[in-house]
């Protein structure tokens, strides 16, 4: 993907039945394929797209390897967001190719949530001007029991605090970190 323009990123994976034809509507949809689909050993099938406001995300077919058995919980990926320039396309994108159901999140932002079968499994916003020049992508979200001390570790293991660690009043707290590589991830300890 650097080849290609891509920063480093944590990347985003969809599990879906049919990889080929998932990766057929994707293209019909507007979106590029950048990679795949190829079998990964006996583990599965990948593909690796951009949508068409330019957030690249994976798919993954299982074989022997289902994926990320573990969400939502200490030291797991907790939630997924994508930022992007066009949310109502986006979200119209993302639900007609994954089958994806959505909602708006009540309050005073403009927050929509992606839902599976009545789980919200990801969240949709607008790229604001005070989040600086940004591409369109997907932001990861780590499980962690104590933000701060989270944060502190991740900066003395050469990863640099972006978002200070800030409460969502009845959600949680978050902080916004860059790996070694320079690659934008979130943290993230529920309320409660």
């Amino acid at each position: 993907e650097k080849q290609q323009g891509v920063p480093p990123h944590w990347k985003t994976y969809f599990s879906v039945d049919d990889i080929a034809q998932i990766t057929d509507n994707a293209k019909g949809s507007g979106a590029t394929v950048m990679f795949g689909p190829m079998e990964v050993f006996d583990a599965g099938h990948a593909a690796i797209l951009q949508d068409p406001q330019g957030a690249v995300f994976a798919l993954w077919q299982a074989k022997e390897h289902i994926g990320a058995r573990v969400k939502g919980e200490t030291g797991a990926v907790m939630w997924n967001e994508l930022l992007t320039s066009d949310p109502e396309a986006s979200i119209q994108f993302d639900s007609g190719l994954l089958g994806m159901g959505s909602s708006k999140m009540p309050g005073p932002m403009d927050y929509t949530m992606l839902n599976v079968g009545g789980t919200d499994v990801a969240g949709v916003m607008t790229i604001t001007e005070d989040m600086g020049p940004v591409p369109p992508h997907w932001m990861v979200y780590f499980g962690v029991d104590d933000v701060d001390a989270a944060a502190d570790k991740a900066a003395s293991l050469g990863g640099s605090i972006e978002a200070p660690p800030v409460d969502i009043p009845g959600i949680g707290r978050f902080a916004g970190l860059k790996d070694p590589q320079r690659a934008m991830f979130f943290m993230f300890q529920p309320a409660g």
